[in-house]
């Protein structure tokens, strides 16, 4: 819009003002017409303040169509001062300050900080078929509707300069949607080419000195298809406003004509409108006396299992993992919340901490919670900015001394969440850094999102953009965002991570767990059960269908096998020396090539005589590595009772020690050498793993065989429900005859981790189990009762030493 021009001094200009000025503050005229205005008087003399300095900005834009910066009202502002200033050259651009949070994260960009070196960008990529399947039309209409939005919406147009400052440009001049043509390249090569596109355009550090701050590009696919890659970094703008932008561009492709409601004001006026606002300073002055009182209490962030400093983590790449809960579900949970006078983002956050609490530790911690602090008014809610703040809510480590049940403590997490919040005049970063807390490494990098209220729709917002195949977020100084927010009437749950900051499967295992106990609260009943804090995983009553190795085969062994492959030479096997995963796939090749050569074949049995050692968890794995199936079978037990065993198995084969008596049948199995060797085809998961034998009521052994899919859903659950994963030390003192040996073997090597093996001559020596423990770091105790008997029994003869010695262990299993 052209400014108003007239000479400097004009009494027009002067009076036009002025009648704006009088209009604005309800002033009387003279008798004789005139304006009873000073021109010289500061307007705040007049009684302007930030409220009427909004309005009067709008006036003078809708008498005399210029658009001036509210500051140019303030201060020592006059009648004259306004009407020269109109006069004046045009800028390129109106300038105002960034907010806290949005200095934090202009900041937070550079790379010399900790957990620097990323901006604040959404990242989605949608699948989108091209109406008649004319690419170019589609894309003209794509980019003539967000040149609309463009136009329309000043924070689209922004840029910060190197001082800080936001300026929004008047006239960027037309927006292109970027394009790659992929409709004549091969199958293979153009799917290279869509992760290659992703790779490039997921994680941008893009100049907020040039504009835009975001990136729209398409490749063009065959059949009219399209992958649309949407990029915006959002130190622009929030959660509500990146909704409000994706409403508004669908509705103007489907209609170009469709008029966009005119905003009374922008995010520029509205910032620079708090800084001159009394009541805004007295707000923010109480809450400042607040976070100074509570600030001395904070507890820093969870404890995390972090792969290294978070000081490491520079320039670092985010990953997502995310579900939710179905439309029904979603509002099953609310109605509960409801009924124990609950909000349902104070439930979201409730259950997140609860998660973390007994997945992390047990002791309080802090979480960064970011809030959007928009202005009330119908009228405000279609302006774009970014109106984020964030509050640190203190979370509570439920007490488990004692009966403990949901609903209360969620209640107490709700109270803190709520005193909080009426102070988040006052961000958590600006707590942080007036208590002298934010230098060096962030001390809180969990932050928990709630977008719940701002799209409440049947259909998700960006649905007419076509399918969502892929999306991403990532901040400066965070390393893990926990999001929620409402999809066409489901919920959508979010953790994106720094990749290399946490295990996949850790965080996989965390969100799947939060799900289970969100499904697990939409029962009333569940609110008040004493059990539900006892189950690490809050898993339901019915049995779910677990899935911690998604991308290995059904067979019992094929998590190991992918696990070696993915991490080679990890630590596979600890004790007397020491194997790596790659070690231990030539010692069970060798066992392999021997079995063949002796006339195993897939299908048959063979049995594993082995002392425990490295030689026989090779066995193990050789036995499925060519389609057979184990029966374990002690060294010390009599002649007649691996008769017995041989018969009812109808065993042909061994591996064994010399001097087991074995009956005359038995062909004995070496190890073979190293050449290549072609195993048979696999089995499949129907077909059996292993069969162990127990002595059964009459004395006769009897046997118990499992399938490879029977034992797999068990070992996948216990993974799944302990997040087992390759940090994960078990030691391994239950008998291969014991099947819970089974879940040392399969479920700790097949997430990757370890198996602490003890020394043969000392399987039942406490002693040696706490210095394998302390040497090896053992995180998993899984045994019959019985020998966690013996080493309680021990460890009360020297606690000290035993807890020193046994600190590493996180989860103990009994059962048998």
């Amino acid at each position: 819009m052209p400014r108003f021009t007239v000479p400097v001094d004009d009494p027009e200009a002067v009076a036009l003002v002025a009648a704006c000025v009088a209009e604005v503050l309800g002033l009387d005229g003279r008798d004789d017409g005139g304006i009873a205005v000073d021109p010289d008087v500061r307007l705040t003399e007049l009684g302007l303040e930030s409220f009427t300095a909004v309005r009067l900005r709008r006036r003078i834009r809708e008498r005399i169509g210029a658009d001036l910066p509210i500051a140019e009202f303030l201060g020592d502002a006059s009648v004259r001062a306004v009407a020269r200033r109109l006069t004046g050259p045009s800028s390129a651009a109106e300038a105002f300050p960034l907010t806290p949070v949005q200095t934090a994260y202009w900041i937070g960009r550079d790379p010399s900080f900790p957990l620097g070196g990323v901006a604040t960008f959404y990242f989605h990529e949608f699948a989108r078929t091209a109406p008649g399947g004319d690419h170019e039309r589609d894309l003209a209409r794509l980019e003539d509707a967000w040149n609309a939005l463009v136009r329309h919406h000043p924070m689209l147009r922004v840029i910060v300069d190197d001082d800080g400052m936001q300026r929004v440009l008047r006239d960027p001049g037309p927006y292109r949607i970027g394009r790659t043509d992929l409709r004549e390249v091969p199958d293979a090569e153009r799917e290279m080419a869509l992760a290659g596109l992703r790779a490039a355009r997921s994680h941008q550090l893009r100049p907020t000195d040039t504009w835009p701050l975001y990136d729209i590009h398409a490749a063009l696919l065959p059949g009219g298809a399209l992958r649309l890659f949407v990029g915006m970094d959002v130190l622009a703008l929030d959660m509500a406003s990146w909704l409000l932008i994706m409403r508004q561009w669908g509705e103007l492709v489907a209609d170009s004509a469709k008029p966009l409601t005119p905003c009374p004001t922008d995010f520029g006026t509205l910032v620079l409108g708090r800084e001159a606002d009394q009541e805004e300073r007295r707000r923010r002055e109480a809450a400042r006396d607040y976070w100074a009182r509570r600030a001395p209490e904070l507890p820093p962030g969870p404890a995390l299992p972090w792969t290294a400093a978070p000081a490491e983590f520079s320039r670092a790449r985010f990953v997502r993992h995310e579900d939710g809960l179905t439309a029904a579900e979603w509002t099953q949970l609310r109605t509960r919340a409801a009924e124990h006078g609950l909000s349902a983002t104070g439930v979201l956050l409730a259950a997140f901490a609860l998660t973390l609490n007994r997945r992390a530790g047990a002791d309080p911690f802090c979480l960064n919670v970011t809030l959007f602090d928009r202005p009330d008014g119908d009228e405000l809610r279609d302006i774009v900015g970014d109106f984020t703040t964030t509050a640190l809510v203190a979370v509570p480590s439920p007490d488990l001394s004692g009966p403990w049940t949901f609903a209360p403590w969620a209640a107490a997490v709700n109270r803190r969440f709520w005193s909080d919040l009426e102070h988040r005049a006052v961000s958590g970063m600006e707590v942080l850094r007036a208590a002298g807390r934010d230098g060096g490494t962030p001390a809180h990098p969990v932050v928990f999102t709630s977008g719940i209220g701002l799209d409440a729709g049947d259909t998700p917002v960006t649905a007419w953009l076509g399918d969502e195949v892929y999306a991403i977020s990532q901040t400066p100084q965070v390393l893990l965002d926990h999001i929620v927010r409402d999809d066409g009437g489901a919920l959508r749950v979010a953790w994106d991570s720094v990749e290399e900051a946490l295990p996949g499967d850790w965080v996989r295992a965390c969100l799947d767990a939060e799900l289970r106990l969100l499904r697990r609260l939409t029962d009333p009943a569940a609110w008040t059960s004493p059990t539900l804090a006892a189950d690490p995983a809050f898993r339901p009553d019915e049995a779910s269908a677990p899935t911690p190795f998604p991308t290995a085969g059904p067979l019992l062994d094929d998590p190991w096998t992918t696990a070696a492959r993915r991490a080679p030479d990890a630590d596979a096997l600890l004790g007397p020396g020491r194997l790596s995963h790659q070690e231990l796939q030539r010692r069970v090749h060798e066992f392999a090539v021997g079995m063949a050569d002796a006339g195993v074949a897939p299908g048959m049995p063979v049995a594993i005589a082995l002392d425990k050692g490295f030689d026989q968890i090779a066995a193990v794995l050789a036995a499925g590595a060519i389609g057979a199936w184990y029966v374990p079978v002690e060294p010390s037990w009599p002649a007649a009772r691996i008769a017995s065993v041989c018969e009812r198995a109808s065993l042909a084969h061994a591996v064994s020690d010399p001097e087991v008596p074995w009956p005359d049948h038995i062909r004995a199995v070496a190890p073979g050498d190293a050449r290549d060797f072609m195993p048979p085809a696999r089995p499949e998961p129907d077909e059996l793993a292993y069969a162990v034998f127990t002595s059964g009521s009459t004395g006769t052994p009897k046997g118990v065989a499992i399938e490879h899919r029977a034992a797999r859903t068990t070992v996948d659950d216990i993974a799944e429900r302990f997040a087992i994963g390759p940090d994960d030390r078990v030691l391994g003192l239950s008998a291969l005859s014991f099947d819970l040996s089974v879940f040392d073997v399969f479920g700790v090597l097949g997430a990757g981790g370890a198996i602490v093996l003890p020394d043969p001559d000392r399987l039942r020596d406490p002693e040696h189990w706490l210095a394998l423990a302390d040497n090896h770091g053992v995180t998993v105790w899984n045994t019959a009762p019985a020998l966690m008997e013996m080493l309680v029994e021990f460890a009360e003869l020297e606690p000290d030493r035993a807890r020193r010695q046994l600190r590493s262990l996180r989860l103990v299993m009994l059962s048998g």
